[in-house]
């Protein structure tokens, strides 16, 4: 099951694209950095939650404000279980560590606490990450592949979850 995808517009808007049904959106406390729907898989209710962590990067109050908010946001939607975050977190979570252990540090932490698991995180360098709901996932096949290592096509790599 491949079923959703983020794009950031030129506008610095982060959308969810799939080919299953939207069942409704959620209230996120900025839309202009993240929006959550609720998406009907194969697999059941999934809700997705989009994001930019710092529309300017990993650096300023502007990161600050929206990794302590989108925390808040993690804490309050993932009541609506399962939950999945997917995006452009400004954070690496193996190799160099950017932007700081304080922020690598806040979101492991969030996603343990909230049963979450973070399936690239091995990915060294990379601030685009898929987290998701570890009951979701349990006793499922998960397949990560990802393209453009050589950014021709964005300063970002592309990331693909496959669920079986």
């Amino acid at each position: 099951m491949q079923f959703v995808s983020i794009n950031k517009l030129s506008n610095g808007h982060p959308t969810i694209w799939t080919k299953y049904k939207i069942g409704l959106q959620h209230k996120t406390f900025d839309s202009y950095t993240s929006v959550c729907a609720q998406i009907e898989t194969t697999n059941g209710i999934l809700n997705v939650y989009a994001t930019i962590i710092g529309v300017f990067g990993g650096i300023g109050e502007r990161f600050k404000s929206d990794l302590e908010n989108q925390l808040l946001d993690f804490e309050k939607l993932t009541s609506k279980k399962p939950f999945c975050i997917i995006g452009d977190l400004n954070v690496t979570f193996s190799g160099r560590v950017y932007p700081s252990h304080d922020a690598r540090n806040k979101l492991n932490n969030a996603f343990e606490k909230l049963k979450l698991t973070n399936v690239t995180a091995a990915i060294e360098n990379n601030v685009d990450h898929i987290v998701i709901s570890k009951d979701f996932i349990k006793n499922k096949k998960v397949t990560i592949k990802t393209w453009n290592h050589d950014k021709k096509l964005s300063d970002h790599i592309g990331i693909c979850l496959s669920i079986e």
